[in-house]
Order: structure tokens, then sequence, then C-alpha cells
């Protein structure tokens, strides 16, 4: 298999006709993605400071990017810079560096001095620093330096500021300098500098940028955007902004305001950015990450068409059309998306996109574009915390809400039923085998087996069958259930991967195999027999045969190895051969060369939906797992020829019957067989039943 590099992205869909955005990643060069602080030079050259990476240098408008020696400056973790003329300031975590570049763009001549407590300073982690009137103000986590650009060399000139100087805390997030006002924002409040005394401002709130605009300075907190005005004092303005949580803030020389959306330094949630927002004269517009509507991807599917849908915790819908992405979030759909934390997608044989989400309940987007919301209003789910969902073969739609209550929707008359699971608690995963067996996979309790006997809506004669690891299972943790070759089922788990042949179960663990990680979130079986493994480490492949694959950032395009604790985005085309990886940095695509011919020729080739029920909603008949020279024929019981696909008709895997005849006839209700061949002459043969 060949990994390429990461996916190309369109841009978004809001109005950005004035602006240009361009993405750069660890593939072009960047030492880590994790980007904390960035500046331009007089001379154009972008610096940028990285959490782990150390410092990186764009040249030129194109960023051919180097990466800043680590003998010349060594801390790697950098948390703001500040450019002034031929030298710039470095907050690092172990202390201020000063580089004098001496406006050359030769690095060995540069003179780079480092600042720490011996040196005069407060604390030696250093969040940022701002030069106002040849004074320079430094803040760390233990206090506010001030000291004259003059006596940097001596230690005794620096001034420390702490609370009992009237400061709100001791640990300085951020600076900023109005004309003749200092303003320090703190992890509890702002304080503000008149040259005489400090003042202290917004207790308790964790302020962590601060700009000046005109006569207003803008602050982004942990709770929300406030904004003060010399004759007014401050005011929350975070109603006006699209998303409340709020990072970064900065004023253009136009007088916009820009925020940076996302969770702070101190959230769990801090690497769900959520993109831009720049109000002007007609408000706040919001500006997406590269097209997609989020970089932390949960889940992707592809449509009927072979088209590209990703999910995101949070961030709402992206599709990609051949245009670009498309977008799509709770204030797009009316509130029909009914929420921007979209955990699931499964699309049904109608061509239906079904979104399971957190907090919003169940949406539907119809293949005619009508948004549909199932929640506690209209629904018997008893909460819209989804925690699971998935579309068998029937059209029928599994769901668990997230209060131990496994629910299916009926695709045959919409009827809904509640399943019993015997005590099952968080289900993370749902998959329905081809002798529509029900298979779960829990937060803790291992895996349920459900055999509803065929009678989805009488759960009086349900079996359910428990396992776990006194079974054989790696871990009670399962996050992913996957369907195998035959009777075989796959698991991921936290404790690593397992197969269950109906009877015994094979471990795969990181110690014992090729598997990157212990931590499986995502389990996939292609075509060919190849077993794809999403983990926290990367991507692993397990050949038949027993060959072990593996992808990370490192060794391919990979964008990262780090996925969320709900990520399911791993995504086989096996059409175009290639792969969908989604993390919590973005999506790439995988370009692979398959091991060898399918195995199975035509022996997974099925019809669906059959029957065919146009009141059901019923457009199309598919037939899939078709190898890309295959054809379909439409045959009357008579034996004559109803309707005939032709040779490359293949998409995804899938030749697509609107169920008319060659003359694009409606045919009449009936049975009708089909007849599948491929070049090499084998041939495969079933019925269909049209009920109209």
């Amino acid at each position: 298999m060949i990994a390429y590099g990461a996916l190309p992205v369109a841009e978004s869909p809001a109005d950005t006709t004035e602006l240009d955005f361009t993405v750069f990643t660890n593939v072009d060069g960047l030492p880590v993605l994790e980007v904390r602080a960035v500046e331009v030079d007089e001379w154009g050259n972008i610096w940028v400071g990285t959490e782990g990476g150390g410092l990186a240098v764009g040249q030129g408008e194109g960023a051919t990017w180097a990466t800043y020696p680590s003998f010349q400056l060594e801390p790697e973790n950098i948390r703001s810079l500040l450019g002034r003329a031929d030298t710039l300031w470095v907050c690092t975590d172990e202390g201020l560096a000063l580089i004098t570049t001496r406006m050359t763009a030769d690095w060995s001549d540069d003179e780079i001095d480092l600042f720490t407590e011996s040196d005069g300073l407060a604390n030696a982690d250093v969040n940022v620093a701002l030069v106002a009137d040849s004074i320079l103000w430094v803040g760390t986590v233990d206090g506010l330096n001030r000291v004259r650009l003059d006596g940097l060399g001596d230690p005794a000139q620096w001034q420390v500021i702490r609370m009992e100087d009237g400061l709100a805390s001791d640990v300085v997030l951020s600076l900023a300098v109005q004309p003749g006002l200092v303003w320090a924002g703190t992890d509890e409040g702002i304080s503000r500098w008149d040259g005489s005394q400090w003042v202290s401002q917004l207790a308790g709130l964790e302020v962590r940028q601060v700009a000046v605009g005109g006569d207003s300075v803008w602050a982004t907190t942990d709770d929300g955007v406030w904004r003060y005005h010399v004759d007014g004092g401050w005011s929350d303005v975070t109603g006006e902004l699209p998303l409340r949580d709020a990072v970064a803030v900065h004023v253009d020389s136009g007088g916009h305001v820009w925020i940076g959306l996302g969770s702070g330094r101190t959230s769990s949630r801090r690497l769900y950015g959520e993109g831009l927002a720049r109000r002007g004269g007609d408000g706040w517009e919001r500006y997406l990450s590269n097209g997609l509507a989020s970089n932390a991807v949960a889940d992707a599917v592809l449509d009927l068409d072979g088209t590209l849908w990703c999910t995101h915790f949070p961030g709402g819908v992206s599709h990609l059309t051949a245009e670009g992405w498309e977008t799509f979030t709770r204030a797009t759909t009316e509130g029909m998306l009914g929420s921007d934390f979209v955990l699931w997608c499964a699309v049904d044989s109608r061509g239906d996109k079904w979104f399971g989400t957190w907090g919003g309940g169940v949406s539907r987007l119809t293949a005619d574009g009508q948004w549909l919301l199932y929640d506690q209003d209209n629904s018997p789910l008893q909460t819209e915390l989804v925690g699971a969902l998935t579309v068998d073969r029937h059209d029928n739609v599994w769901i668990f809400d997230y209060q131990n209550a496994l629910y299916v929707r009926s695709g045959d008359d919409s009827t809904w039923t509640r399943l019993d699971l015997a005590g099952e608690d968080a289900i993370f995963d749902i998959a329905v085998d081809e002798q529509d067996i029900v298979w779960t996979g829990s937060y803790d309790r291992g895996i349920r087996r459900l055999d509803y006997a065929g009678t989805l809506n009488d759960p009086s004669d349900d079996a359910v069958t428990a396992y776990s690891v006194e079974h054989g299972l790696a871990s009670p943790g399962v996050r992913a259930v996957a369907n195998g070759a035959g009777a075989t089922m796959w698991f991921g788990t936290t404790g690593g991967a397992s197969q269950f042949d109906g009877t015994d179960f094979t471990t795969y663990r990181r110690a014992t195999s090729g598997l990157l990680s212990d931590f499986v979130s995502d389990v996939v079986v292609d075509g060919w027999g190849c077993v794809w493994f999403l983990t926290d480490g990367g991507v692993s492949v397990l050949e038949p045969g027993g060959i072990w694959r593996s992808y990370t950032s490192q060794n391919s395009g990979l964008v990262s190895g780090t996925i969320g604790d709900w990520s399911n985005a791993l995504l086989i085309d096996e059409s175009q051969e290639r792969a969908w990886i989604g993390t919590v940095w973005g999506l790439s695509c995988l370009s692979f060369i398959p091991p060898f011919p399918r195995p199975d020729g035509l022996a997974s080739v099925r019809a669906y939906p059959n029957p065919f029920v146009p009141s059901l909603g019923h457009r199309i008949v598919h037939f899939a797992s078709l190898p890309e020279d295959a054809e379909v024929c439409i045959f009357g019981l008579g034996g004559e020829l109803v309707w005939e696909s032709g040779r490359g008709a293949v998409s995804n895997g899938e030749i697509s019957w609107s169920v008319v005849n060659s003359r694009g006839k409606e045919v009449a209700g009936g049975i009708y067989i089909y007849l599948v061949r491929v070049a090499g002459g084998e041939v495969r043969t079933g019925r269909v039943a049209v009920v109209r």
C-alpha cells in the first residue's frame, strides 16, 4: 500500500470573497501541528511558535518552511511571539528569549539571549511579552515584570508586580496597551495600569487575550467576549457571536475585530477549534477551517453517489461535492440538525442520510434535500444524547439514546420499538450482520448479541447473549463493532482488537502483533479481506496471510494520529482504492494498492431493498459488492430482457436500477430475475420482488 499526502480541501462556504486562506500543516514542513503563536517580521517572514516543536520560519508568501535550529533556541514549547525591528521576543516555558537577527537570513550570525529568574524574571514560564515606550512588560505564571530596554542586562532593573501590588492574579496571560494605559489579563480578571496605580475588573474571569482598537478594548475570556469603552466601561458582547467559546482576539488596521473560536488552554477540549469570526459593520461573519465544518472528525460515510460525508464533534456536518465542501450546522438548517455535536452518520437505500447528534436527537436529510428531526417531542427517545446509530440492510434505523435504551425505527412502517439488552449501559457502536443479528459494543460491559428472531416489533422472543473478557474479549470497553467475512465479527476495544468466529475470540495487541496501539476506536473490513484499525497511534492494516502495515503522521501524509473520544472516522472507498481517516486535527485521504484481486468474486453480490416497495419511499434497487467490470441484466419470469446496465456502470462497488425497463417506463409489480456477470464469464443470479 502507498500513502500520499493529506487531502487538499476546498474553501469554506461562507462568503470569503475578500479573503484567501492557505492552510499549512506538518506535511508542508511545520515541525508539529499545534501552533501557539504567529508573528510576521518587516521582511514578510512568518515566525511560528509551536507546542513541542520549537520555532519555525516561513520565508516569503509561498511559505517554504524551515525549523529554527534547536542548537540556536533550545526551548520547544513556545507560548507567544513579539517582533520589533530586527529582534524577536520568544515567550517559552523555560524563559524569555531575545533573538537579534541582524537583518540577515543567515541564522548562524543571530544573537540569542535567554532571560530566566536569575536575570530578573518573576518566573521562567513566560506567557506573553509587550514593548511600549521603551519598556518591556513580561507576563509569567507568577507575576508581571517591567523593565526598561536599556536595563535588560541588570537584574536589579527588573520590577516584579504581583497581587499585593494590585494585580488581579499572579498568573498573567495577556497584555495590551492604550495611550497612557497598560492592560494585563490574568486567570482571575483584568488589571489596568494608568501610570500610578492598578485597577482590577472582570473578577473571576480567565482573560485569555486582550486587543485594542480605537477607544475600545476587547477581551476573550472563559465566559465569552467582553468590550471596554471609555464612556461605558465593560459590557458582555458574547450574545452577538456565532459561538460562545472564544480564545484569540485581534483588531486589524481596518477596525475589524477577529475572534478565534474554540476552547482555551485550560480546557480538555482545546483541540476542537471552531474557526474564526470577524466583526465588521454588518455584524459577525464566521470563517471555518479549510472548508470542513470542523477539524474534529467523528464519522465518515459515502452516500449512494459515492461522495463523502463527515460529521464533527463539534462543528456539524461536511459534504464533499464536485464544487468543494458544503457544510450544515444547526443554524444553517434552522435547528433541523439538532446539534452541532454530530457523532454518527448512516445512509439508507433511499439515499437518506441519518445523523446521530449529542444533545439534538436524530436528524435526517432526505435524498430530495428535506431535513427532518426526531427528538423527545415526536419520538420515543428519552434523551436527545445519541451515543450510537446505524442503518441495516432493511433500512431499519438502530439508535442508542444514552438512557440505557436501544430503539429501532422500522424501515417498513416507521414503527418505533424499544429493545431490551439486559441492562446494557453506554453503547459506543452498533452493527447488524447479514443474518440480521444485532451486535453492540458498550463502554465497560463488553458485547451484546441480539437475535430478534425476525420479529422486529415483538421483543418478547428476543434472545440476548453477552460476551466479555472471560470469553476472550480483549477489553470490556468496546469502541467499534464491524462485520467480517461470513459469521466473523471484529471488535475494537480500549485494550486491543478481537476477532470472533462465532465460537472463539482471537485477540491482537500492540505487544503481540503489528497493531500501533491498544486503543482501537474503529474497525473496517474491506472487500479484499484486509482489516483496518483506527487507533490513537495511527492506522494499522492486517492483510490476509498475517501481514501488518501501519500509517502514522511520521511515515505518511496522515495529518495526525490523534483521535478523539468519539472518533469512528475510518472509511474505505473500495471503488477508488482509497481510505478516509478523520482525527481531531482534520481529514486525510490514503490511496492504496490492493494486495490482490477480490477473493470472493460475485459471491457477496446482493440486491436491496428487496422487496422494492415504492409506497415505503423506495426509489432505486442497488446491486452491491460488485467488481469494477460487472454488469447487471434484469429479466422477466418469461425470460424477456427488461433492462441492462452495460459495462462501466459500477460506482462505489454498486449498480443502481431505477426499476424501469429499457425504454425508461416503470415496470409492473412482480418477480424479476437479475443476472450479474463479469468479463471473465462468472455469473450470479437472484430475484427481486417489486410490490406496487
